[in-house]
């Protein structure tokens, strides 16, 4: 039986969401063996996404943040923007 796939929406991507994404991605095995299911990051929003043009990330870039957290399909949000009242 394959593991179930967790869709994970990433709000911030400075230092610590950057930390985040690169932990989900360099430790994908051993997490899939801990917990059993499949965490892939699905999108990743931040303030300026222009800025990121050419800039290769493990998820596609938005400035929707709060479209990641009202979409369906994620099934969980990190909030780590460090913007008051995000």
């Amino acid at each position: 039986m394959s593991p179930v796939e967790l869709r994970v929406g990433l709000i911030g991507c400075g230092t610590v969401g950057s930390a985040f994404a690169s932990s989900l991605v360099e430790r994908r095995v051993s997490l899939e063996h801990l917990t059993g299911s499949r965490l892939r990051l699905a999108r990743i929003a931040v303030l300026r996404p222009e800025r990121r043009d050419g800039e290769r990330g493990p998820a596609p870039f938005t400035d929707d943040a709060a479209g990641i957290a009202a979409d369906a399909s994620i099934d969980i949000v990190v909030e780590a923007s460090g913007a008051p009242n995000a």
